[in-house]
């Protein structure tokens, strides 16, 4: 229900990656032979990459373990991170070593990985890392927040609700932007 000194904006977006059938190419190899997905990076601390290529072997590709990892988390991310207090975007420390991974994500698991990290405050690659370090410590007996909790974190004087919906088919990103005084009681 949304309040009289409120507005609210929706926005739909299709994440398939669907090809556009052309009356020219009628060869099927051609069509087949076309990259799907676009080409992505994730920097990963060197401490980081025995964790990671264990995880690639069992997965059998660094896509399959992004949608493992995402999978495995969606549902708990609430209460395993804590919304952070600034705007400010946090990126990785600059004496990790970093390597570069690429590949070609799923386009759904990249958009899903992207608004979350948006969300926490992190950038792509750091958030890739603590699902990562999360996975890791699960593995090992000793999981932990990452921030403090956000059981104390008061939403009261909140001016702006973005809400970001992915489809449960995993096709279709929702987004609802509900703005005004004490959205989050009008929610």
């Amino acid at each position: 229900m949304i309040k009289k000194d409120q507005t609210s904006s929706q926005h739909i977006r299709n994440l398939r990656n669907e090809q556009k059938k052309s009356k020219f190419i009628t060869d099927k190899k051609s069509i087949s032979k076309r990259k799907r997905d676009s080409p992505s990076d994730l920097w990963i601390p060197r401490v980081k990459i025995p964790h990671l290529t264990r995880r690639i072997s069992q997965f059998k590709s660094l896509k399959c373990t992004l949608h493992f990892l995402l999978k495995k988390n969606r549902n708990r991310l609430h209460s395993l991170f804590a919304q952070p207090e600034k705007e400010k975007t946090l990126y990785q420390e600059t004496e990790l070593e970093l390597v570069r991974f690429s590949f070609r994500p799923n386009a759904a698991d990249w958009v899903e990985l992207r608004l979350v990290a948006r969300y926490y405050g992190v950038s792509i690659c750091n958030f890739f890392v603590m699902l990562l370090t999360f996975d890791e410590n699960i593995n090992k007996g000793s999981a932990k927040s990452f921030w403090k909790d956000s059981k104390n974190q008061k939403f009261q004087n909140s001016e702006i609700l973005l809400i970001q919906l992915i489809s449960s088919k995993r096709n279709t990103l929702f987004f609802s932007i509900i703005t005004g005084l004490n959205t989050f009681h009008g929610f």
